[in-house]
């Protein structure tokens, strides 16, 4: 019979990764063999005691007592240190003792490795090389350690560098795909593609491969591809995924790009946006990991029937019927072929009308008991239930959700519109509306091209007699949303910069004009605009001596005011037309509620001269490790499970969201007595 299967080689260990983390470790001794085996275990998140009076410790092992990395025991060893530990390290100098020490741990089968006594060890250390999450260990079997260390190095000098960052992109991946496919059966599909992914790219592309990028490659699993790394970089440089989409219906030269590679490659948008693709769970509605763009609704009119599921199914049957008719085939008509981005959508399959609970989306609101102020909000009308709808086509998911208006503003305080305001379902005689006749769900958010958030928008107007308009976020909920999630999930030293883009309502002195007058009209408008915007970026080791800096700042007496500090009216001139910039809302506060706009604010102004919180400079966008916000899109990250921190968040964006809407209502003309 031919030699077919591996030759068995006797006298070797078996090399196992050995998982420590949180159990308890025994060290006795404390010189430079103990420093080492500490070392070891500490870097895989043991709980180490070590064993040996205080002269004994060298400056190393004296060093980790000090900064209580190990719990230290100032004696020589006793029996009773066995007690509760699931592995023994000796290295002393005295053979008898070490002996003894390893008598008593066979007694008691705790594994031990005593230091140059290989007869009396359960197991060996061997030569490591560490890199992150990688590591590379030589073993002799206790035969020639040096000579080990020897190999190691040259192991060592012949991997690329920063190999340890490959794997730690290769772990992201796996886990964003046992979230994509988590059922059991996909299993041999997701060792296929991930096996597939391994040997598609070097390891120096693996490195350089962001977050994005992984979610960009995971639209290729269902169709089992992984394309070239050009393909995966020129995604960076598309608006947006969406943009696969014909977002905005239309294409850049760089998206021409793609598609030529694409095609080159033999891949192709079905590939990336199959039926298969998880751009929209079948259980709840997508919020993490999503680009969304933010509008707001008017109380949508329902009548005196319920919106029950049937009437739900109703509804979706008559918006399929409008997408079909005004929509696939208009865009198709206009379409040179039918292998551009738009044409590949693939024909409707289905358009479906859900209720859910955003509890189920954001978390349990339970979470909120101990949630900074910012985060605790409540609907107005105390609804607990949202509105999905979810358009489905051959290669493409696009989703609408509208959600209640969730603020920590008090209902008795709002504003209440007045009663000469027209509302449906109101009888001309009559003081009294009947709310009950009304669907409050003043948030919805779109994921979707450009042409298709218009026809939901006029078809929502018109089945429910409501108004659907683009809900732009200001300054001052760009700001609390970003100072909420310092409050609510903390600062992190790693990950991409911290990146907050200024804009500026400051437009250029012509020959013959005078920006100092105090008209109303829209001539100052057709002036040529100036500086536009500015992107202010930060290392993320350097946010929390930003937030320190700032809950320690006091205000500044700046002197004489300026005259937009002592005129409303001369501020929003300044500022523009968004009430929710200018700053105002800023005086009502202490610099307490913004430590770190503060700080940042400072930090300007002393270094660059710029006063940041001058009416006419406005924050537009700000991005970070956890979340991308600008004035009228959102997308929060998640990575892993839903932890109680994002949670909080996740609410913290859904008030913050619900407080901007609530803020923007008009003042009635004759204001409505409060009973």
């Amino acid at each position: 019979m031919p030699k077919s299967f591996p030759e068995v080689q006797p006298g070797g260990s078996l090399i196992l990764a050995w998982q420590v983390k949180d159990k308890n470790v025994l060290v006795v001794g404390g010189g430079e063999v103990a420093a080492g085996r500490i070392l070891n275990c500490l870097n895989a998140d043991a709980n180490v005691t070590v064993v040996c009076p205080a002269a004994g410790l060298n400056k190393e092992v004296a060093h980790r007592v000090a900064e209580k990395q190990v719990t230290h025991i100032n004696r020589v060893f006793e029996p009773s240190d066995l007690d509760n530990a699931v592995m023994v390290l000796v290295a002393i100098d005295d053979p008898d003792a070490s002996t003894v020490i390893w008598k008593l741990c066979k007694e008691r089968k705790i594994p031990a490795n005593i230091a140059d006594v290989p007869p009396e060890c359960d197991f060996y250390f061997g030569s490591v090389h560490r890199d992150g999450p990688l590591q590379i260990m030589v073993s002799t079997n206790g035969r020639g350690p040096r000579l080990a260390a020897t190999i190691r190095r040259f192991i060592a000098s012949k991997l690329p560098n920063n190999a340890g960052n490959a794997i730690d992109v290769i772990g992201e991946l796996r886990a964003k795909l046992r979230r994509v496919a988590p059922k059991v059966e996909d299993g041999p599909k997701r060792m296929r593609w991930m096996s597939k992914v391994s040997d598609t790219y070097k390891w120096e592309e693996m490195c350089q491969m962001t977050n994005e990028d992984l979610e960009n490659l995971l639209l290729f699993y269902p169709a089992n591809k992984a394309p070239s790394m050009d393909i995966i970089k020129s995604l960076r440089d598309v608006r947006d995924v969406e943009a696969l989409d014909v977002f905005e219906g239309s294409t850049t030269c760089k998206e021409s790009s793609l598609w030529r590679m694409m095609a080159d490659q033999d891949v192709t948008t079905s590939d990336t946006f199959s039926s298969e693709s998880p751009i929209v769970d079948d259980v709840i509605p997508p919020f993490f990991n999503t680009t969304f763009s933010t509008h707001r609704v008017s109380p949508l009119f329902i009548g005196a029937q319920p919106l029950d599921q049937n009437r739900l199914d109703l509804l979706a049957h008559r918006l399929r019927d409008t997408l079909v008719g005004d929509v696939i085939r208009g865009i198709q008509i206009g379409l040179e072929s039918l292998e551009t981005p738009a044409g590949q959508v693939g024909p409707l399959r289905y358009v479906k009308f859900r209720w859910f609970s955003p509890s189920d989306v954001l978390g349990d609101r339970d979470v909120l008991d101990d949630a900074p102020d910012r985060a605790k909000g409540e609907a107005s009308d105390n609804s607990d239930k949202g509105l999905w709808v979810e358009i489905r086509h051959e290669n493409a998911a696009y989703v609408a959700l509208l959600l209640p208006g969730y603020t920590t503003l008090n209902p008795a305080s709002s504003v209440r519109p007045s009663d000469w305001a027209m509302r449906p379902g109101r009888a001309a005689t009559d003081n009294v509306v009947d709310e009950t006749r009304f669907l409050n769900l003043p948030l919805l958010l779109l994921r979707m091209p450009q042409a298709l958030k218009h026809v939901i928008g006029d078809w929502l107007s018109t089945t429910f007699d409501c108004r659907v308009s683009k809900l732009s976020l200001g300054t001052k909920t760009i700001v609390n949303i970003w100072e909420g999630w310092i409050e609510t999930m903390g600062l992190t030293t790693k990950g991409p910069d911290f990146v907050v883009t200024l804009a500026f309502n400051a437009p250029l002195r012509d020959s013959g004009g005078d920006l100092d007058s105090d008209s109303d009209s829209d001539a100052e408008q057709t002036l040529e605009p100036g500086l536009r915007s500015m992107s202010v970026a930060m290392a993320p080791h350097d946010l929390r001596r930003f937030l320190r800096t700032g809950e320690r700042l006091r205000p500044e007496n700046s002197g004489t005011p300026a005259l937009w500090e002592k005129d409303a009216r001369e501020r929003r001139r300044l500022a523009g037309g968004n009430m929710d910039d200018g700053w105002a809302w800023r005086s009502a506060t202490s610099t307490g509620d913004q430590p770190f706009t503060a700080a940042l604010g400072r930090y300007l102004q002393h270094h660059l001269g710029l006063n940041m919180f001058h009416p006419s400079v406005r924050v537009v966008q700000i991005s970070c490790a956890g979340f991308v916000l600008a004035q009228s899109r959102l997308k929060v990250l998640r990575r892993g499970d839903l932890t109680d921190d994002l949670s909080r968040a996740a609410w913290m964006f859904a008030t913050q969201l619900g407080g901007r809407i609530r803020g923007d209502e008009l003042p009635s003309v004759i204001p409505t007595p409060v009973p």
